[in-house]
């Protein structure tokens, strides 16, 4: 089991005002078995923690199939979730990745 994170403070100067956003990635992966990993991720983004509205946030859920050395599948069902609106944008990406 691996667990990756990265969180990040963001300072943008705009006309002599600065912003202060936060942005956050979290990934869990799990070895089910020998080439098959499974994931779970939860990514964060307020471009302005000082307003209530406006963050983004998504949680991934998929698995990596290594079909064989230096080929990978890689389904991936993110749920997103926006401020202040609620749509329903969900999305799937199916990723092929080939390593030389």
């Amino acid at each position: 089991m691996t667990l990756n994170a990265e969180f990040d403070y963001i300072q943008t100067p705009v006309a002599g005002v600065t912003t202060t956003g936060f942005m956050s990635y979290t990934e869990l992966n799990y070895v089910l078995v020998n080439g098959v990993d499974l994931k779970l991720g939860y990514d964060f983004y307020d471009p302005d923690k000082n307003l209530k509205t406006g963050s983004e946030a998504r949680t991934n859920l998929g698995a990596e199939f290594f079909l064989m050395s230096g080929v990978e599948v890689r389904p991936l069902y993110r749920f997103n979730m926006e401020q202040p609106t609620e749509i329903s944008n969900d999305e799937f990406d199916l990723m092929f990745h080939f390593f030389l």
